[in-house]
């Protein structure tokens, strides 16, 4: 009879979430934009990063505070790389009902769909190093542009 085989354990994390790990932690963000009302619009925001499920994943809690007419928002998703299909995934809801499924072939510009305020559409939100006064990029600096079916908001964010 042959032996039995020897158990392998859990699969190590694909190395592409690596570059995720530069993200951990807390992002303070200055945003600005056009609210609903077309109005030009100014808030503070959070992301927030942390390996979750043997480091295959990444929770991201992204946290805006109420601004003018905006409402307060949260929005809790799952970033990680995606082996079988060889793209990034960032598949997330938030407290106003919405939810968004986007990927990317480099982790930093990801697109799809989703539902935000309450209206389906075509949703982007990239990554990209901030840069210092110098003009330096920096690993402690990260500019984000979130592009929400049309509302297009820019953050600047620090560790």
């Amino acid at each position: 009879a042959a032996a039995a085989a020897a158990p392998t354990g859990p699969p190590k994390p694909a190395p592409e979430n690596d570059m995720y790990k530069k993200w951990t932690g807390t992002w303070s963000c200055e945003s600005t934009g056009k609210g609903p009302d077309g109005k030009d619009m100014k808030s503070k925001a959070t992301w927030t990063w942390k390996s979750v499920l043997g480091g295959h994943w990444y929770s991201v809690v992204y946290k805006r505070a109420k601004s003018g007419p905006m409402s307060a928002f949260e929005g809790n998703a799952t970033m990680g790389y995606n082996g079988a299909d060889k793209k990034y995934t960032f598949i997330g809801f938030d407290n106003m009902a919405g939810w968004i499924n986007l990927s990317a072939a480099d982790g930093m510009s990801y697109a799809g769909d989703g539902v935000p305020m309450g209206k389906k559409g075509t949703i982007k939100i990239s990554f990209a190093k901030g840069k210092d006064k110098k003009g330096a990029e920096s690993d402690k600096l990260m500019d984000v542009t979130l592009d929400l079916g049309g509302m297009i908001v820019n953050e600047t964010c620090k560790k």
